[in-house]
């Protein structure tokens, strides 16, 4: 069987989620399994990260490098954007 590139899913990250996160953030099957109101919840949620997202945030990674954690500098914040993208697609 030939299957088209256009009939590929490919994975492009893996989140780690409990199994009412993973539920929620699959509202059909949320709905058919009697949970659509804790998917529903979840949508509002990503209706505020999608107004917070907006902005364009300064990162405070102290957290870490005081910690000992040696990090790459993360990309200037203006460039953010544009290397999800291309990341993604």
């Amino acid at each position: 069987m030939r299957v088209s590139p256009r009939d590929w899913e490919r994975l492009r990250r893996l989140i780690c989620l409990c199994a009412d996160c993973h539920r929620a953030t699959h509202f059909g099957l949320a709905g058919l399994r009697g949970h659509a109101d804790a998917a529903l919840r979840v949508e509002a949620a990503f209706a505020v990260w999608s107004r917070r997202s907006a902005k364009t945030w300064a990162l405070d990674l102290t957290m870490l490098t005081d910690a000992g954690v040696t990090l790459t500098p993360p990309p200037d914040a203006a460039d953010r954007v544009d290397i999800a993208r291309a990341r993604l697609d």
